[in-house]
């Protein structure tokens, strides 16, 4: 993706977007930063999130994971351009569907469009899952 000319970052915080961005952006300025328009994205890709709290509860996962996503899609509000995409990859299936993704998103940000992709294989850390 580099090689086509997009910007790709790793080690960001989804659930604060925009204060890692200018954090990133001091660091390698060496200065005050702020988010231009400029430095707004076409796209934010959040793949596979999940808050990796090791809480057995499936209740209380489903509600740790979908504030981990409200806070991605509130967070990526500020930092896409205008008419920019926001993309979330999930496996499909249970307890991911539990999570109600569309509806965070609509409800959170207005995102409402959903296609999934049943083609992206989801890896575990203990291995692929199926």
């Amino acid at each position: 993706m580099e090689g086509s000319g997009a910007r790709v970052l790793f080690g960001v915080d989804a659930g604060a977007l925009l204060a890692s961005l200018k954090l990133a952006k001091k660091y390698k300025q060496g200065g005050d930063a702020g988010l231009d328009f400029e430095d707004r994205f076409d796209r934010v890709v959040f793949n596979f999130p999940h808050a990796g709290l090791g809480i057995k509860d499936q209740d209380v996962n489903v509600i740790k994971n979908q504030e981990l996503l409200q806070k991605f899609f509130l967070n990526a509000n500020e930092v896409v351009r205008v008419g920019g995409q926001v993309h979330v990859a999930l496996k499909r299936g249970k307890p991911y569907d539990l999570w109600n993704t569309q509806g965070l998103a609509h409800r959170t940000s207005g995102y409402a469009e959903y296609n999934p992709n049943p083609r992206w294989p989801c890896q575990h850390s203990d291995g692929p899952l199926s």
